[in-house]
Order: structure tokens, then C-alpha cells, then sequence
């Protein structure tokens, strides 16, 4: 990510900052935004500022003038690997005038790296003192070479697209005699100053050498005929020293090796190029460099197949796969039906148990007499005899065998056990399936569904109160049991987003917690208001806790950490929420157009650990506008785990 930095506003220098954002899926608590070391690489000075509001740039009458967009860098950080180097380049406008009329230039920059860090390899201005130049792009072809476009006017020419550019080995700041995309011929007379937010430009992956623009334009035939009949311009140019990028294509179709029928959805990649085949089978064109690959094509239900080819520049390669269908069991269905002693529904360590496995053939070959055989690992000892399966159905019903073990004295209270399953079909080994059961059960410190209790109060010992700045009622504000909506039962507890400044908030009682491992959950619906792109977040939610004796804190303040469900950004201080400056619940829940209730799920400080505590919900309102509220349901609060089995 890249950003700029400049003293007009206050910063040290004019530089350009760049950041690494490390996006871990498997764990996103671990995920990483960080500036780089090297940042911020200082640049020549440039002013970035612009007239106020958006009447910036000057067209020919009867046109308005247009915004600069200045405030940022333009379209886009585009990233290209040469082997041997690394290039970023971008784009922003700056002023080139520093009397009025304001006049607007593009600053193009190239940054490279052939080690750790990125310098500044390019840092022009193109622009002069009698025209602007705004909304830039730019781009680099296979070789490096440079191009730039963007819009262009003064007060006598009408706005047009323009682009420029350098090649790579010639000397930087020497820019290339502009060209014209398309002159246009009209004027902009409404819209309010916007103008092609934003333009393009990008490479074709064919030849790697066709650069193609887009950008706003006018002809004085679509002036005329409505203040609003914008046109958008697309077209292409090369440098002529460009010489296309070496290719070849790898094509061919997948069938299914024992029917002979096509299969979609498989997965087929030589080195980083991948393509997944349609319904016909057929995964071309894949395209890629001249050389030599291992080529894989892999699905879900068969086995995978590899083949080395090695496709010549402009060769199409035809290869063609037929995969081995095999049956595939995913996400078993457990439950435990016997216990040796203090029978709690869970696996205890040292507790004798039975527990039923159901298993689904969702594969592609169905089974004749799977065999499936439990190992002594993972926490199980003195596993019982193979249990047959039977003949399996592709997409048929689940079936279900008992399978006795012991769980070794050994393990933790608590601490999950895993039960493998090696699977046979005849001599042929199936593949294993792994499955953790947890032991023991959590212990509930505190849980609350709201079902049973009357509509418009809370549970008893619950505590709320409301207040709105303006004076008005607040009872239409305070949490209530509500039938309106509910994750499970009947009811959910509720607070309102109403249109006015104020504060709600529900404490629950007080509960002991025990250990430094206590968890909150609870199922989280809401709908506060925020902008449409919700990047300001007006009305909202919040939780705090209080341990012991200490102040209230918000539950992440006070080292919380939320594993589900977390806050979606910093409530805004635009409009007299009581809330303001603080991370909070906004917007809609869950990732659809509509909400939905969603799990919320934070681990409590340790510091509660042997402490009485309580849990406060507050909703903060403004001065906007108005949305349905927050509910919340099946509150859990555990506290470590208990097993009852004392052998």
C-alpha cells in the first residue's frame, strides 16, 4: 500500500510512505499492516493542495470548473516483477502554479527494488504553468517502459486524454512528446465538479506491450444534447520498441477415468498459473512462458494426476486429463452413547467410552465394503475391533458404527483428544479421517436466552438505564426483552437506534469468574447507521467490563481479545454520539446486504481470573438518521472445563 506525506499539511517532508499488509486467513487476529523500513522515501518537493471545495480546474465556458483530486494518490500502486527487480509505480496531481490561476500537473514515480528496500527510481512532473493535467494512471509493459495518461485542459481547449511516457533505459525526468487518446470537443456543465473519478490504464497479458486507456470525455454533440451525457473513452497505444513477451498456451479437457464423462471445477496449474475447468471439461487457455512445467490437475472426489511438459514460444500444447474417481468422507457426525463413569456426554481422561461415528460418501466412486479402523493416537488407547461400513452410495445416507476406546490418563482435562480413522476398501487404502473431540465440559460461570421472560423488562438482578441529551423520554431507549427477532427460543433482548443524541445501556448481574480461560459468547444482530459504503460508522455499540473493584473498561481495553464477531471500527465523532472515538459495532451484521444475526465470541481478561465481574452493553446515538437497533441472545459465559470421570 503506498500513501504520501507532504508539509502543506503539517507533516516533516514530501515523501512517499509504503506499507506491507500481511493478511493471515487462517489466524486474521496474526494479520499485520506495517510500514515499511525504508518508508517514508523522501521525494522533490510538491504541493499537493488545491483551491477549496471541488472548483479547481478551469474549462472553456459554458463549462464548471473541476475537482483535481489532489487529496490522493490516483489510480493505481501498480506492481511488476522483471526477475531481476521489482517495480512500484503511481501517480498523483500537484499543483504547477504558485499564483492563481491554479494550474495542475501529474507527478509520476517509479520506485524499484533489486534488494530489501525500494528507491525512488523516477519522480517527474508533467505539466506546465498555462494547462492542467489530472486523474493520471499509470503502468509499465514486460520491458519496464513507463506510460502515463491522463486528462488535459485549459481555458481555450476543452478537456481531452492525453498520455506520454518514457522507455526504461532512457534517463529518468525525460518524458516522451504527449499524444492524444481523444480531443474532446464539449464541455462539463453539471455533475459537481467531479470529472472521471477515475481513469485506467493497464497492459494487455496478450502481448504485454498494448497499454489500454480509459477516461471522461465530452463531444460537443453529447453537450447538446443533455448536461449529463458523459462519455467514457477506451483506446490503446505501444511503444514500438516494445517486443511482445514470449508465450506459449497449454489447453486440453479433464474426463472422468472410469466413465468417461467431463469434470468441472478441476484445478489445473504449472507453477503459478492456474486455470479450473468448465462443465465441458475443458481448463484452456492456460498461458504461460516458454519452458518446462509440472502440470497438476487435482479435484475434489479423485485422484490427482501430474504430467511434465514443456511448451515452445507460440506453441498451443494440447493435454489432455482423465482423473480416478474416488469416494471421499468429510465432516463425520459424532455423539457419545456410553461411559464407563460419571456419564457427562464428553470423554473424560481415563474414562472408558463408545461413541458413534456416521460417515457420508460425498466422493465420486461409491464403496463396496469400507472397513474403517480407529488408531491408538492422539490421546486414544486400547481402541476396539475394524467396523464395517458396508457398501457406500455416492451422496448417499449417513451411516453410523459404534467404536469403544479408552482416553489415556494422561491427557488434561480440557485438552482435545484426536480420533483417527484409517479407511480400507478392499486393498485399497481409502485415506484416514481426523476427528478432535473435546473432554470434558466447559463450565458455565453465566447464560442468558431471554426466553423466559416477559416482554419490555429484562431478567431479573439485570440493570439498564437511558438517557437522551435532548431531554426527550428516554423509555423508548432502554434495553427490553423483545419478540421481534431471535436466534433460537422465542425472544432476544433489544435496544433501539433512534434518531436522536443519547445512551442506553444493560448490565448483567455479577458472576464469579474461577480461571484466566473464561469466554464470552453471545448472538449478535444489528443495524446502526452509518454512510452507505459504511467507511463512517454514526450510531453503534460497545461493550466494557468491570473486574473487581476497577473502573468499567472496554472489554478489549481491559485485554479482551475477540476471537469472533469484533468491533467493525471507530464510532464517529461527526455528530454528538456519547460514544464517539471508540471501536464499537456499526453498520450491518454479518457480511450479507442484510443483517443477520451473527456469533460474537471474546476471551475474557485473565486478570478476571478469581474476580467478580460484571458486563455492561452501552448503544450511542447522534443527530442523524435512525436504524432498527442491536438484539442480543444465547449469552454464555464459560469458565475452563470439568470432567467427572474419577478413575
Amino acid at each position: 500500500f503506498a500513501s504520501y506525506s507532504a508539509d502543506e499539511y503539517g507533516e516533516a517532508s514530501d515523501a512517499i510512505r509504503l506499507f506491507d499488509f500481511h493478511a493471515d486467513f487462517a489466524n486474521p487476529l496474526a494479520s499485520t499492516f506495517i510500514e515499511r523500513s525504508e518508508s517514508p522515501l523522501p521525494v522533490a518537493a510538491f504541493d499537493p493542495t488545491s483551491p477549496p471545495d471541488r472548483t479547481d480546474i478551469a474549462q472553456p465556458a459554458p463549462g464548471e470548473r473541476l475537482d483535481a483530486n489532489s487529496d490522493r494518490l490516483n489510480f493505481r500502486l501498480a506492481y511488476r516483477n522483471f526477475g531481476s527487480s521489482e517495480s512500484l509505480v503511481v501517480n498523483q496531481t500537484v499543483r504547477t502554479s504558485t499564483v492563481d490561476p491554479y494550474r495542475a500537473g501529474v507527478r509520476v514515480y517509479e520506485l524499484k527494488r533489486t534488494g530489501d528496500a525500494f528507491v525512488v527510481a523516477e519522480q517527474s512532473t508533467i505539466g506546465d504553468n498555462s494547462s492542467s493535467r489530472w486523474i493520471g494512471s499509470v503502468a509499465q509493459d514486460n520491458q519496464g517502459n513507463l506510460a502515463v495518461g491522463y486528462n488535459f485542459v485549459t481555458e481555450t481547449k476543452k478537456p481531452s486524454i492525453l498520455y506520454s511516457g518514457k522507455l526504461a533505459g532512457e534517463p529518468a525526468g525525460i518524458f516522451r512528446a504527449e499524444e492524444t487518446l481523444i480531443g474532446g470537443t464539449g464541455v462539463q456543465k453539471a455533475f459537481g465538479w467531479r470529472w472521471g473519478d477515475y481513469a485506467g490504464l493497464t497492459v494487455d497479458p496478450v502481448d504485454d506491450c498494448t497499454f489500454w486507456q480509459t477516461g471522461q470525455y465530452y463531444t460537443q454533440a453529447s453537450e447538446d444534447f443533455s448536461d449529463f451525457t458523459w462519455l467514457t473513452r477506451i483506446g490503446s497505444f505501444k511503444f514500438t520498441e516494445c517486443t511482445a513477451t514470449p508465450r506459449s498456451v497449454i489447453t486440453g479437457h479433464v474426463t472422468n477415468a472410469s466413465s468417461g464423462q467431463p469434470v468441472e471445477n478441476v484445478k489445473v496449474t504449472a507453477g503459478q498459473y492456474s486455470r479450473t475447468s468448465t462443465a465441458s471439461g475443458n481448463y484452456g487457455n492456460l498461458v504461460v512462458l516458454p519452458g518446462s512445467y509440472t502440470l497438476t490437475a487435482s479435484a475434489r472426489g479423485f485422484l490427482p494426476q501430474t504430467v511434465t511438459v514443456s511448451p515452445t514460444n507460440g506453441q498451443t500444447l494440447t493435454q489432455n486429463f482423465a482423473l480416478q474417481p474416488i469416494p471421499v468422507f468429510e465432516n463425520p457426525v459424532t455423539r457419545v452413547t456410553g461411559e464407563s463413569c460419571g456419564a457427562n456426554g464428553a470423554p473424560d481422561p481415563g474414562e472408558t467410552v463408545i461413541v458413534n461415528i456416521s460417515l457420508q460418501n460425498t466422493g465420486s466412486l461409491p464403496t463396496q465394503n469400507l472397513l474403517a479402523t480407529l488408531q491408538p493416537s492422539g490421546g486414544v488407547t486400547n481402541p476396539g475391533g475394524s467396523q464395517f461400513y458396508g457398501p457406500m452410495s455416492v451422496n448417499g445416507p449417513l451411516v453410523t458404527r459404534p467404536f469403544s476406546f479408552t482416553v489415556a490418563t494422561g491427557v488434561t482435562c480440557g485438552v482435545p483428544i484426536t480420533l483417527t480413522l484409517q479407511l480400507q476398501e478392499g486393498l485399497t487404502n481409502v485415506g484416514t479421517i481426523v476427528i478432535t473431540l473435546p473432554t470434558g465440559r466447559p463450565k458455565v460461570a453465566f447464560q442468558q436466552n431471554f426466553d423466559r421472560i416477559q416482554q419490555g423488562f429484562l431478567p431479573v438482578r439485570w440493570m439498564r438505564s437511558a438517557t437522551n441529551i435532548n431531554g426527550l423520554p428516554d423509555g423508548p431507549r432502554n434495553w427490553r426483552v423483545s419478540a421481534a427477532r431471535s436466534q433460537s427460543g422465542s425472544k432476544a433482548v433489544f435496544s433501539p437506534d433512534l434518531n436522536q443524541v443519547g445512551r442506553s445501556e444493560m448490565l448483567t448481574p455479577v458472576f464469579a469468574v474461577d480461571t484466566p480461560n473464561a469466554k464470552l459468547s453471545f448472538r449478535n444482530w444489528y443495524e446502526f447507521e452509518t454512510t452507505f459504503l459504511r467507511n463512517r460508522l454514526y450510531d453503534g455499540s460497545v461493550l466494557d467490563i468491570k473486574i473487581g473493584n476497577a473502573p468499567w473498561q472496554d472489554i478489549i481495553v481491559a485485554g479482551g481479545v475477540f476471537e469472533a464477531g469484533a468491533y467493525d471500527g471507530l464510532l464517529d465523532a461527526c455528530c454528538q454520539n456519547p460514544l464517539a472515538g471508540r471501536p464499537g459495532w456499526s453498520g450491518r451484521s454479518g457480511i450479507n446486504q442484510t443483517s443477520e444475526f451473527i456469533t460474537t465470541a471474546v476471551r475474557l481478561p485473565q486478570t478476571a481470573a478469581g474476580q467478580q465481574v460484571q458486563l455492561r452493553w452501552q448503544v450511542g446515538t447522534d443527530v442523524g438518521g435512525f436504524r432498527e437497533g442491536q438484539y442480543i441472545d444465547d449469552l454464555l459465559v464459560t469458565d475452563g472445563t470439568t470432567c467427572s470421570c474419577t478413575q
